[in-house]
């Protein structure tokens, strides 16, 4: 009879092979919205049209995601806001970011791809963030957000988002995201 003998360990290939399909997952997308722009997906009128001229988006909504690394998530979280016409969106390096993952003029935003709620702990840290720099505070959250912590995003004026990759989906979870959702950003911004 076989007896059952140690567990294999997983060989540098294993790690190699996940690597490459993260890679050819990631480049798959990026080939995507490149043949989006090409067939004019990101034409301004269309664009305007799409939202039915609320506001200007300068960037397409985002695609649906099968997964997400967390890096992936600040890339989602960049496009949503470009969607909703932010300019100069830029996702800040993975260390010493103080907490803030994605940047424009104006604004600063976390992102936390998570099953749990976001606590209030974290979206008063980024409402710090936010009064040192004099900028909008926007979250992103795939866990959604604890009841004390949208209430403090209400009386602070935050806007909290909950998002969902694989359906590619931006909910309000704050008077000031409903409001961003019905107004998009002002075309300054």
């Amino acid at each position: 009879t076989l007896q059952p003998g140690p567990r294999p360990q997983a060989s540098p290939d294993t790690f190699r092979d996940e690597s490459v399909e993260k890679l050819a997952n990631h480049l798959v997308r990026v080939a995507k919205r490149l043949d989006q722009e090409r067939r004019g997906a990101l034409d301004p009128a269309a664009l305007f049209a799409s939202v039915d001229q609320k506001w200007q988006p300068l960037g397409p909504r985002p695609a649906p995601m099968e997964s997400a690394s967390w890096q992936e998530a600040e890339e989602l979280a960049g496009a949503w806001l470009r969607w909703l016409g932010c300019s100069k969106v830029r996702v800040t390096q993975a260390t010493r970011d103080g907490g803030v993952d994605v940047i424009a003029p104006g604004l600063v935003a976390q992102v936390k791809l998570q099953t749990q709620a976001v606590s209030p702990l974290h979206v008063r840290a980024l409402h710090g963030v936010a009064s040192t720099h004099n900028s909008i505070a926007v979250f992103f959250a795939s866990g959604g957000y604890s009841k004390a912590a949208t209430e403090f995003a209400d009386d602070a004026g935050i806007a909290l988002f909950h998002f969902n990759p694989a359906t590619a989906s931006l909910r309000a979870a704050s008077t000031r995201a409903r409001r961003l959702l019905e107004t998009g950003f002002p075309s300054n911004s």
